[in-house]
């Protein structure tokens, strides 16, 4: 992998603007002739620590996301499982009384709701048997009779609300 700062054009250095070779009045070299195997040394080592730079920067891109997962996870490992039981109990013991008065609460609102039922549905016979029996009044106990069945639908969708509530929180309870 090559720096941004080297010539795209191959991997030699740039001109020198200094005179290279011999000076005018020596026949001898001002430059050490392992100079170039130096540059080039210097040049292999600039690259690798370019792509050791490189890679160390991919290997901590992460470090802010992964420091707070570790974060977390070092919360759950400071609280050990005795801990978690006892709280749980803790937990436990503190709803449990108000549950049990709910699912008292709503047996008890079923129960209203059954006798008012079975008062309805013993209007409703009385009021059938008469309207058996008298032809002439049949449109008021009609209207009575609708109004009642009525009012029982009314009263029997509450009751299977209530005993749908009672059954979840016997379901809560009971997990």
């Amino acid at each position: 992998m090559l720096r941004p700062s080297y010539a795209p054009t191959g991997r030699q250095p740039r001109e020198s603007v200094f005179i290279s070779g011999p000076l005018p009045q020596d026949n001898e070299p001002v430059c050490s002739p392992y100079i170039e195997a130096c540059v080039a040394a210097a040049q292999e080592s600039c690259d690798r620590i370019y792509e050791a730079q490189c890679s160390l920067r991919r290997g901590v891109a992460d470090l802010p996301r992964m420091s707070k997962v570790l974060q977390n996870e070092r919360l759950f490992v400071l609280i050990n499982e005795s801990h978690a039981s006892t709280y749980s109990l803790q937990l436990v013991e503190e709803i449990e009384p108000q549950i049990g008065e709910l699912a008292e609460r709503a047996e008890k609102g079923i129960k209203v709701l059954e006798r008012k039922e079975s008062l309805l549905a013993s209007k409703v016979d009385a009021l059938q048997s008469r309207a058996s029996s008298r032809v002439s009044s049949a449109p008021a106990v009609a209207k009575k009779l609708d109004a009642l069945a009525r009012q029982r639908e009314a009263l029997e969708q509450e009751l299977q609300t209530l005993s749908a509530e009672v059954e979840h929180l016997e379901s809560r309870l009971m997990s």
